[in-house]
């Protein structure tokens, strides 16, 4: 295992924004290239504890930005779920059930079920008509045997132990069952490495060795599309025939393994050297606006923290389904939308979103006439 260079400042930051008090610390296998976050870290149980303080939900308008995505992580699901004869459904890590929802609709015959450890986002989930119930898989005494299929999203790659947890779900499963695990697939550099919470980042191959070890002896891994492109799915057991058709060609190729090791580290050096070369292009403005409101904006304050104390609100474009009194975030910032336009004090707009966003941003956000701090030519998606 080896230790990858490792971000300065003395913080890191989990994906639902949390900033924590000590260092990014992320090892690479130079044999399997599995990824892993520090055990010393990640071990300590009330680090990582969703039950309490899950705030992913809770960002600006969440919901109604994110729509699309969950879309397609709901048609994703479908495909698989559609060819075999399911009666029961679990869905494991379900969130506020956004997932849940749209699979219930287009599937009425079809009993759906979630289990979600945050009690906040179990209650909006029951709220909204879904029977979920507030725990993690080991304590949900589902019985075992009663799945016909169960599935996550983004989920093990959190967990401690992914072969229990895979082994887990093997048990529930009635005969016939098929399990899915959708999760970022390694083989894609990007943002999912920054996050302390993400305890392992898999490889297609990963996901394989550690689903042999939970029991499964049919599966296969394959490569999400289009904007889905960083993800991947590992489907076990179920109908045979799915094994044979769900192979299908991404526009966008991952990097293979054996380039894996150095892209990492020219990566995370990359994001090293962010902040100073921010605060060089931010040069003597004082008071920028940051557009974004969402995971960028968190590692951006997180990981460049001299160049964000320049910044004084966020900016983002008003969703149609806004409410107009939303005024503040959890990066503790006023939020403006950009119909409002900018006052004469901003100096500067920094952009607070994916490195793929930027260079169209920038051209829009010109139009206010101030600089706009743009960091795509620096780090890239996709990384190679």
């Amino acid at each position: 295992m080896e230790l990858l260079p490792h971000l300065p400042g003395g913080r890191s930051v989990t994906t639902d924004g949390q900033i924590l008090d000590f260092s990014l610390l992320k090892y690479q296998c130079l044999d399997c290239t599995l990824v892993q976050s520090d055990p010393s870290q990640t071990h300590r149980a009330t680090t990582f504890s969703y039950a309490d303080n899950y705030a992913f939900y809770t960002r600006p308008f969440m919901r109604e930005f994110e729509k699309r995505r969950y879309r397609r992580y709901a048609d994703w699901v479908g495909s698989f779920l559609c060819r075999g004869q399911a009666r029961s459904v679990l869905e494991i890590g379900c969130g506020e059930g956004w997932v849940l929802e749209l699979l219930r609709d287009a599937y009425r015959s079809v009993s759906f079920h979630g289990v979600e450890p945050s009690a906040t986002a179990a209650a909006r989930a029951n709220a909204a008509g879904l029977d979920v119930r507030c725990g993690y898989l080991e304590a949900s005494e589902i019985e075992v045997g009663s799945i016909d299929f169960a599935y996550s999203i983004n989920v093990i790659e959190h967990v401690p132990d992914p072969i229990g947890f895979l082994d887990q779900i093997r048990r529930l499963l009635a005969p016939g069952g098929a399990a899915l695990v959708l999760c970022p697939c390694a083989n894609v550099i990007d943002p999912e490495l920054l996050f302390a919470d993400h305890l392992y980042s898999y490889s297609g191959e990963n996901l394989r060795g550690i689903a042999r070890r939970a029991g499964f002896t049919e599966m296969i891994v394959q490569q999400g599309v289009e904007a889905l492109y960083p993800f991947q799915a590992l489907y076990c057991g179920g109908p045979a025939e799915i094994a044979a058709s769900a192979d299908t060609d991404s526009m966008i190729r991952w990097l293979p393994d054996r380039a894996l090791p150095s892209a990492r580290r020219d990566y995370l050096r990359y994001w090293a050297n962010l902040d100073q070369l921010l605060l060089e292009r931010l040069g003597n403005a004082g008071n920028a606006i940051c557009f974004g409101a969402g995971e960028t904006v968190d590692l951006l304050r997180t990981y460049a923290p001299h160049a964000w104390r320049r910044v004084q609100a966020l900016m983002i474009d008003r969703p149609p389904e806004a409410r107009p009194n939303q005024a503040d975030n959890a990066a503790g910032l006023p939020l403006r939308f950009t119909e409002s336009g900018i006052d004469e004090t901003v100096e500067c707009i920094l952009l607070g979103v994916k490195p793929r966003h930027q260079r169209a941003l920038a051209a829009r956000l010109s139009s206010f006439g101030k600089p706009v701090i743009s960091w795509d030519d620096v780090i890239r998606e996709p990384f190679a």
